[in-house]
């Protein structure tokens, strides 16, 4: 199974005595070249502007109920003075809620949204893993050395349909 966390993704079983043949890949640099990753960024762009419009009304009436605040303060009551600036701590907490709400909201879109693509990416490893008989696929970040393993993007290219700029294509 593909998971971002994970050094090796799925590997055909091999016995200790088998001739392995590695494969590496950098799975960022292949999502971000998926047509699929347009969307992505697209409803997750839209998704962050629709939290970012509700904080920003939250932000103006908690401005404006300060402002006024600040203005009347010293003529109001002892009370009256002690319950807005209590309304105000309460509108003041109820942003930060709302902000660490938002975090976690976007981070669950974004997940939600990703799983497809991962999903797509260990189709298609497996699949180019059993066409070039390769044992285990690395991640490259995770992989220090080793001579007989092989970079998998240019064989993923096609599987997932990646769009590559003119200059990097081949260039690998």
């Amino acid at each position: 199974v593909l998971c971002m966390g994970s050094h090796v993704l799925r590997a055909q079983q091999t016995s200790p005595d088998e001739d392995s043949k590695n494969g590496y890949l950098s799975i960022d640099k292949e999502l971000v070249l998926m047509p699929e990753m347009d969307g992505v960024r697209s409803e997750l762009a839209d998704f962050e502007n629709k939290l970012l419009s509700q904080l920003k009304v939250k932000m103006d009436v908690f401005q404006t109920k300060l402002t006024e605040y600040q203005s009347l303060a010293e003529n109001l009551p002892e009370a009256t003075r002690l319950e807005r600036k209590n309304e105000l701590e309460a509108n003041d907490a109820d942003i930060q809620k709302f902000r660490a709400q938002a975090q976690q909201a976007e981070t669950q879109k974004e997940l939600k949204l990703m799983q497809p693509l991962y999903e797509k990416v260990q189709n298609a490893i497996e699949q180019v893993a059993k066409e070039n008989g390769l044992t285990q696929i690395f991640r490259a970040e995770s992989l220090l050395f080793n001579a007989n393993a092989i970079d998998i993007f240019d064989l993923l290219i096609d599987p997932l349909k990646l769009k590559l700029p003119t200059a990097v294509k081949g260039e690998n």
